[in-house]
């Protein structure tokens, strides 16, 4: 199934789904040093989560909070954070379809 991603910057992020469905993260408050490169940080981590085994909806909040992170340092390659860092902000922040779901 093919699904569109949007990210909007400090806006958030949105999910199209194949039956109309749309999901909708918020961007992680960060103070921005650098936004180089923080769409193909979303890209390249939604894309490994999901060959990981997520669901769509699972990748695209993880991609954002990556997104968001990378943002707090300068550089698109050296600002890209680590999977860690990454699920520790994850297991901090809601992340239920009832909180993302847009009707």
């Amino acid at each position: 199934d093919v699904h569109l991603a949007v990210t909007g910057g400090a806006l958030g992020w949105w999910l199209h789904t194949p039956t109309g469905e749309t999901h909708y993260g918020r961007a992680l408050e960060v103070a921005v040093v650098d936004a180089t490169g923080a769409g193909d940080c979303f890209t390249g981590s939604y894309c490994a989560e999901l060959d990981g085994g997520a669901t769509p909806a699972a990748a695209a909040t993880f991609a954002g909070i990556a997104a968001g992170l990378s943002c707090t340092r300068p550089g698109a390659r050296a600002g890209s954070p680590r999977r860690s860092e990454v699920l520790d902000l994850l297991h901090r922040s809601p992340t239920s379809d009832e909180e993302t779901s847009c009707a």
